[in-house]
C-alpha cells in the first residue's frame, strides 16, 4: 500500500485537531486492536495503540512522552531515555519507575505544570486504577479529583517554530467509559455519523460518533465505535 492511500482513523484526527483546545483526553472500547500505521514515508504497516499513538504525538510535537500502567509503572517513550521520568521525580532503575495510584496522582501534577518541551502523560489500563466506581477507595477518589481539577486550572503555552499553542496532555486508555468515575466525564452528547476506513482490514465501517463539549469544561468527550477498530473517546 501507498502512504498517499493511508487516512488517518477518524479518532486520531479528532484527537489531533482538538490537542490545543484541551488538555486531557480518554480513548475507550476497542483499545487492543491493531492500527494502520505509516512507520517510514511508503512503508505502512499494523501495530498496536501502544505504538501508534506516541509516534502521532511525537509528530504532532510533544517532545516528551511516558507512559504509565499497574504493572509497569512509568515508562520513558520519548525521548528514550530516562531524562523525563527524573524530570518528573521519579526514581528509575532499569528504564521503569515503579508506582501505584498515590504516585500517579502526585506525578499528574507535576506532569501538567512541567516547564521545557510539550509533554504527554499516557495512562493505559486505566480502567484498573479502580476497583469500584460507584465506591472509590480515598486514593481513588484523590486521583481523579486531582486530575480533574488540573484539567480545569492546564494552560496552553507556545511550542516550536510555528509557536503552536500545547497543553502538557494527559491521555487515559480505558475498556469503556463507565469505568471512570461519572463526574469525571461531563457535559452532554450529540451523535453524527462518520465513515473509517483505517481499521487494520482497511475496509470502510460506519461508526457512530459522539462528542461532549460542556462550554463550563475543560473536557471534551468524542466517541467513536466501530467493529474492527476502536470505540473511541476523549476528555
Amino acid at each position: 500500500m501507498q502512504a498517499s492511500e493511508v487516512e488517518k482513523a477518524r479518532w486520531l484526527r479528532d484527537l489531533l485537531r482538538f490537542l490545543p483546545l484541551r488538555s486531557q483526553f480518554v480513548l475507550s472500547g476497542n483499545t487492543r486492536d491493531l492500527q494502520m500505521h505509516e512507520a517510514a514515508p511508503g512503508q505502512v504497516t499494523s501495530v498496536s495503540l501502544s505504538r501508534a499513538l506516541p509516534d502521532a504525538l511525537k509528530a504532532a510535537g510533544y517532545g516528551r512522552i511516558a507512559s504509565f500502567d499497574l504493572l509497569n509503572g512509568f515508562r520513558g517513550v520519548e525521548p528514550a531515555d530516562d531524562s523525563f521520568l527524573i524530570q518528573l521525580g521519579l526514581t528509575v532503575t532499569n528504564g521503569t519507575a515503579a508506582g501505584g495510584v498515590d504516585l500517579l496522582a502526585a506525578t499528574l501534577e507535576r506532569h501538567v505544570a512541567a516547564d521545557g518541551p510539550p509533554s504527554a502523560l499516557i495512562v493505559d489500563f486505566a480502567s484498573r486504577l479502580i476497583a469500584r466506581n460507584q465506591a472509590l477507595s480515598p486514593a481513588e477518589h484523590q486521583l481523579f479529583s486531582r486530575a480533574l481539577i488540573l484539567s480545569h486550572s492546564a494552560r496552553t503555552r507556545p511550542a516550536g517554530d510555528r509557536r503552536v499553542p500545547f497543553f502538557n496532555t494527559v491521555i487515559w486508555i480505558v475498556d469503556k467509559e463507565g469505568d471512570l468515575p461519572d463526574w469525571f466525564l461531563i457535559g452532554k452528547a450529540p451523535t453524527f455519523g462518520s465513515t473509517c476506513r483505517n481499521s487494520a482490514r482497511n475496509t470502510p465501517t460506519r461508526l457512530r460518533t459522539s462528542r461532549r463539549c460542556d462550554p463550563g469544561s475543560a473536557l471534551t468527550v468524542i466517541n467513536a465505535m466501530s467493529r474492527s477498530m476502536m470505540k473511541m473517546k476523549f476528555c
